[in-house]
């Protein structure tokens, strides 16, 4: 997730969070820029939870590598796709179509279902 902040960040760090639960913070691509007299950092920022434990920053710096990636594979699996307007549109018209179809399919089938009760011509 690209993030913004006035404060220089670390670029790995532990949140204890509610109860027993931690979040390992990662944070890659740091850049520093000057915006309205202000310095502002923006990096990509990645999140993990975790039971809390108190050594938790050193086990992490022993393999940091492999816990961004799944912070990383964590953030891409909550990531949804959002169709354009453009796709919204033509599913709405396919829709539409196979319910005009179906609507017919069943109209057909309710004037024979009549003709056959009312005693109509065969």
């Amino acid at each position: 997730m690209q993030a913004e902040s006035n404060i220089k960040p670390n670029a790995l760090s532990i949140e204890k969070c509610a109860g027993n639960i931690a979040e390992i913070v990662f944070r890659e691509n740091i850049v520093s820029e000057q915006k309205d007299e202000e310095t502002v950092y923006s990096y990509d920022e990645y999140r993990t939870a975790v039971p809390f434990r108190s050594n938790l920053l050193s086990i992490v710096k022993k393999s940091k590598a492999a816990w961004l990636a799944r912070a990383k594979a964590e953030e891409a699996a909550q990531t949804v796709y959002k169709p354009s307007l453009e796709e919204k549109v033509a599913a709405l018209a396919e829709e539409n179509a196979r319910l005009r179809e179906e609507n017919d399919t069943i109209g057909a089938a309710l004037e024979e279902t009549i003709a056959i009760v009312l005693g109509g011509a065969e």
